[in-house]
């Protein structure tokens, strides 16, 4: 401010401009002189256009005053001159720590710029102000300021040999992302997520790298992560991800080496779509997996795709096709006694025969259940089992044994907490709603309602935001507010229809039941007035409506 106000005195604080003056001495790691060469564009712009430039802040930030040293007028001179009295071996060792983003750790850094570099390299810039030292869970991390770092990209760029740093960068973060991964079923949850969650810009770069050099790693490295970005609701990101390494492999998908790499990569974009809502998406995957699997030899690729398979085509309302993938995928896991995936195979099959034919069923759907928790009690397979507990939960509540159904519920949210999942952890509050508002306990449920209505939101799943809005509904109906039962009736199916994320069959009977009652309850153009103003709402308006209950 104080720099500002000498180029241009009626420059003021304001609460217009107060975020973009914070994000400049921010982005520009508090150094003076970059901040004094900021505020000398105040004349010719505004601090939002300022912070937006900042991108290419080696040009916008030139031109101080004439009477200082050279290296002083530019931001770029200034750097220049510390990079010139950098020795070779540290100027390599800059040069190939600009591929890191988010910090590094020393074996990352050895990895990256070698053995023989990285202690004389590293010591060097961290002497002498280039590299900050951090302390992380007792072990140190390393980091450039985010000036430092696009200035060693540039010449990272300009080197004859950008490329060799990136493969090595590549090839340790893929590695990394597999031990992570292949730890994830032996040790605590939250060990390999913090592990994935500290480097997880490392891991974007590297795969970024990957779909522009190697695709065949860019495939494998989206299966790899794909737990990690189901577990922390990062499907949005985690699609985008895979559907990337798919297109990118599809000029070489001839190549034989990348049928299983392609495989996979549709399983993990099968798996995030199903749970982002997304059941036509997940369903085409899941399809694509299987005719990619049926020519590999390891049949356990092709009984995890029949898998998805079969329950995005349960949730996209195909029946037929759902009950004949998990059919042929149980087959082959009993020819090729492959137990922890027939306990996921009976799992997906009890779910989907309680969702579609409800009570005619419960005594299958009760054999399905208890062969897959007798494979999965005894497992290390955490998946398997808390998948198995929540049906079991549902089976109860089938029953009608409310202290049952929530026994299950309750050990099947210990396990969640205990996976990290938070995806998961939200699904369970909400049928936890679902079940409490069966049983009339209509205020708790509401209050679950409204909390999980919002996380569902953020996780980006539109179907289960436009089942909460109905459920929220039912609630609204049940406390003899008609008319906003109707707008929130309203909205849901319109957001159903943007998701395309059709109803259950279950689910379909309960809303038609109450559908009809408002109906009749109401004057018919009244009725379709209400309906239509749900309609018009946007997703964030509907759910704004839908918890404040002082809004009508």
């Amino acid at each position: 401010m104080e720099r500002a106000g000498r180029i241009d005195p009626r420059f003021q604080w304001t609460e217009r401009n107060a975020a973009a003056i914070t994000q400049i001495c921010e982005r520009l790691d508090g150094i003076p002189l970059a901040i004094e060469l900021a505020a000398a564009r105040i004349k010719l712009f505004t601090p939002d256009q300022i912070a937006q430039r900042l991108d290419d802040r080696f040009k916008l930030l030139s031109g101080g005053s004439r009477t200082a040293l050279p290296r002083q007028q530019t931001l770029r001179a200034l750097i220049d001159w510390s990079y010139q009295s950098l020795n070779e071996i540290e100027r390599e060792s800059l040069c190939g720590l600009a591929v890191f983003s988010g910090g590094w750790t020393f074996e990352s850094a050895e990895a990256v710029i070698g053995e023989e570099n990285v202690m004389d390299g590293l010591s060097g810039l961290v002497n002498k102000s280039l590299v900050n030292v951090e302390e992380n869970e007792s072990e140190a991390r390393y980091r450039f300021l985010e000036t430092i770092r696009q200035y060693a990209a540039e010449k990272l760029q300009e080197s004859q040999h950008a490329a060799e740093p990136r493969d090595r960068h590549l090839d340790y973060f893929f590695r990394y992302g597999q031990r992570a991964d292949e730890n994830r079923l032996s040790s605590p949850t939250s060990t390999w997520l913090r592990q994935l969650e500290i480097e997880h810009d490392n891991l974007r770069v590297a795969l970024r790298w990957a779909l522009e050099s190697q695709p065949k790693i860019a495939l494998q490295m989206v299966y790899v992560l794909s737990n990690f970005w189901l577990t922390r609701g990062l499907m949005t990101e985690g699609c985008d991800w895979c559907r990337a390494a798919l297109a990118r492999a599809e000029s070489l998908a001839h190549h034989r080496d990348l049928v299983l790499p392609r495989t996979q990569a549709n399983l993990a974009l099968a798996m995030m779509s199903v749970n982002h809502g997304r059941h036509a998406d997940a369903q085409t995957a899941a399809q694509q997996g299987v005719e990619l699997a049926r020519g590999l030899e390891d049949v356990i690729w092709l009984v995890r795709s029949l898998n998805f398979l079969g329950l995005a085509s349960a949730f996209a309302g195909d029946e037929t096709l759902a009950f004949n993938s998990l059919q042929e995928g149980e087959s082959l896991c009993r020819k090729w006694n492959y137990q922890e995936e027939l306990a996921a195979v009976l799992q997906s099959l009890a779910y989907i025969t309680l969702e579609i034919r409800g009570q005619s069923a419960v005594e299958q759907v009760q054999a399905y259940l208890e062969e897959s928790l007798s494979i999965s009690q005894v497992s290390v397979n955490l998946n398997a089992l808390v998948m198995t507990e929540g049906t079991m939960a549902r089976l109860a509540l089938y029953k009608g044994n409310f202290q049952e159904s929530r026994e299950h519920a309750d050990r099947m949210l210990a396990l969640h907490e205990e996976m990290g999942d938070q995806l998961s952890i939200t699904s369970h509050n909400s049928e936890v709603a679902h079940v409490l508002r069966r049983y009339g306990i209509i205020e708790e449920a509401l209050g679950l309602y409204k909390a999980t209505i919002q996380e569902w939101r953020e996780f980006g799943h539109r179907g289960a935001v436009a089942h909460q809005l109905e459920c929220l509904a039912f609630i609204a109906k049940a406390k003899e507010q008609g008319e906003r039962a109707v707008r929130l009736m309203g909205a849901a199916e319109a957001l159903r229809e943007v998701s395309r994320s059709p109803m259950t069959p279950n689910e379909h009977m309960l809303y038609d039941r109450e559908v009809a009652e408002l109906r009749t309850g109401l004057d018919k153009p009244v009725f379709a007035a209400l309906w239509a103003e749900g309609r018009s709402m946007t997703m964030d308006q509907a759910i704004a409506y839908a918890v404040d209950e002082n809004r009508d």
